[in-house]
């Protein structure tokens, strides 16, 4: 009788810790694919607001068309990826184009003032703040996820399954460096 349970215990019990280890890796899994869909929700908020603010600054700044269009291309483009490779690429675009805008607000005194013009920023800036929430949410769920892919013995399970780490979503890289100030 000693010896069933024995040998029960030899075969069930790595059974058990399989089938423990491989759900675990895939709720895991499922976090960073809701941290994505968060990101993509909140980005889609900002896509739709992004039209109304061009048009609004197209209004006061008509010569500025350049700035524009490389809003929009960069708007397109976010709009349109697929993954967070290609997310970081369109993100980094938006973001200097969009910085671009807010220079151009700076030169036309009645554009400031506009209250649609205040209006769209302050939920731009809001919008902002989620995508930043999000962002942090979903690199913390592949932060979990790609720690749990190299601890064993889930890492033997991952590769049995051939399950492969998740893309952090990166910063800037001019974030990375200290900002220039002049005080002219």
């Amino acid at each position: 009788m000693i010896f069933l349970f024995i040998f029960l215990a030899i075969i069930i019990l790595p059974i058990v810790l399989v089938i423990t280890t491989y759900n675990n890796l895939q709720r895991k899994k499922v976090s960073v694919d809701e941290g994505w869909s968060d990101i993509g929700t909140v980005l889609q908020q900002r896509n739709d607001l992004i039209p109304n603010l061009v048009e609004t600054v197209k209004g006061y700044a008509s010569h500025e068309n350049s700035t524009l269009s490389e809003v929009t291309k960069w708007r397109n483009q976010s709009a349109s990826v697929h993954t967070p490779e290609e997310q970081n690429i369109a993100q980094f675009g938006l973001q200097k184009a969009m910085a671009n805008i807010h220079a151009v607000a700076e030169n036309y005194p009645q554009l400031k003032a506009d209250t649609q013009f205040i209006q769209l920023q302050n939920q731009l800036s809001a919008i902002e703040e989620k995508l930043n929430l999000a962002r942090r949410n979903y690199n913390g769920n592949v932060k979990a996820f790609n720690t749990q892919l190299v601890i064993f013995p889930s890492n033997m399970i991952a590769g049995f399954y051939n399950l492969k780490s998740a893309t952090f979503f990166e910063e800037e890289q001019q974030a990375k460096m200290n900002p220039k100030v002049n005080f002219n």
